[in-house]
């Protein structure tokens, strides 16, 4: 492991879902070469209308995310690598999120480890805060290692131009509990990510059921935009998802300050 690491990463149990359809699950999701993990869905039901009925780690946990990223120490941390590039895709409304499931669409290069890309969903609200205050929308990109570890990188959102990745999504979007979409054209996950790459960084957790946590987290501090009609898209399928923060309880945050 390179000595510049900023984030500690942990082997996650088996527990996140594996994208057969939409809210499927599957306990041996850890396994190498899996399908593509869901970082919205799990095996027990939950609901954003009820976060603080959320049980076991999401309670007890001393490492949750999301966090408000106010206060972050600035370094000059090792460059995010992004290697993405476009790919076959399918879209499912898992009944908590949109999410666009790839195979091959590239990788995260994360402190000299590489953690290919499966997936990426959307949140409204944002579940990162800034000062306290939130963005329109957030997108988290989920990256594994070959161990199973998990490293997302967050994209904030601000009302502005279109994004053209988010209308293919949206437009491909089948209804809730639907089978799944496949993509007539390759996706380009590259598309939803800023001209400057520096980011927060952070120890946290998955931010739904079951918060599992030792998850790696960048989140790019320069914000994308959607147009106000993708953003009122997103919102009406899913008007609310999007975790509160949750307190750092002594973690470090830093942010690039190159």
């Amino acid at each position: 492991m390179s000595a510049a690491r900023t984030t500690r990463l942990v082997r996650l149990p088996l527990v996140l879902c594996v994208v057969l359809a939409a809210g499927a699950c599957s306990s041996d999701a850890g396994e190498s070469g899996s399908e593509p993990r869901d970082e919205t869905a799990s095996a027990e039901h939950w609901s954003y209308e009820d976060v603080e009925a959320w049980e076991e780690t999401c309670a007890t946990g001393r490492e949750q995310s999301p966090v408000d990223l106010t206060g972050a120490t600035d370094r000059d941390l090792p460059d995010l690598g992004f290697s993405y590039r476009p790919a076959p895709a399918t879209v499912v409304d898992n009944g908590h999120s949109v999410q666009t499931s790839f195979g091959g669409a590239g990788s995260l290069e994360l402190d000299g480890e590489t953690f290919e890309l499966r997936q990426l969903h959307f949140h409204t609200p944002s579940e990162h805060l800034l000062d306290g205050t939130a963005y329109a929308a957030e997108i988290h990109l989920v990256h594994e290692d070959p161990e199973g570890r998990l490293a997302v990188v967050a994209v904030l959102v601000e009302e502005g131009d279109a994004n053209q990745l988010v209308s293919d999504v949206l437009d491909l979007a089948p209804a809730e509990g639907a089978e799944p979409a496949d993509a007539d054209d390759p996706i380009d996950p590259a598309d939803v990510l800023p001209a400057d790459r520096r980011a927060f960084r952070y120890d946290g957790s998955l931010t739904t059921p079951p918060c599992t946590e030792g998850v790696a987290w960048s989140v790019l501090a320069e914000p994308i935009t959607w147009s106000a009609d993708q953003l009122a898209d997103f919102a009406e399928r899913h008007p609310d998802s999007h975790r509160p923060p949750q307190p750092l309880d002594g973690r470090v945050l830093l942010h690039d300050e190159r």
